[in-house]
């Protein structure tokens, strides 16, 4: 359920919303804004924010896992892009094919959703561009 817009960049626009379906509570929705083959880029680079978080950042049975490192950001809980269903199963092998130089996003056909999405922890504070002097 959307409860209002947070805030907009290049790319995608945040919701404030409330999780209906599960047990999240509040949270944050991140929404690309345009999509289309030109646009795939964008939605795989919301994967790869989302996957870093699920996966590694904010994952404790991650190696490389710092609890104090990991409170400094916003933990994505939820990846709706859809490039997780797209056949290949480890993140680092979709990394290396999405992000290979030879990868031609107008010739390949990436087939995603509608409205590519993320779900992310709804944290207080104020925008980047608010923060920045």
């Amino acid at each position: 359920l959307y409860e209002g817009r947070l805030g907009e960049g290049g790319l995608a626009t945040v919701f404030r919303a409330w999780d209906c379906k599960g047990n999240l509570g509040k949270v944050a929705v991140k929404v690309l804004k345009r999509h289309s083959k030109a646009h795939a880029r964008h939605a795989f680079a919301m994967h790869r924010e989302s996957q870093w978080s699920l996966e590694r950042l904010h994952n404790p049975r991650n190696p490389r896992y710092s609890e104090q490192h990991a409170s400094l950001f916003a933990r994505y809980l939820e990846d709706h892009t859809g490039f997780a269903d797209l056949g290949i199963e480890d993140f680092e092998e979709r990394r290396k094919f999405y992000e290979s130089p030879d990868f031609n996003w107008y010739k390949q056909r990436v087939e995603l959703p509608n409205k590519p999405y993320v779900v992310m922890e709804l944290v207080k504070g104020e925008t980047l561009q608010n923060a920045m002097p």
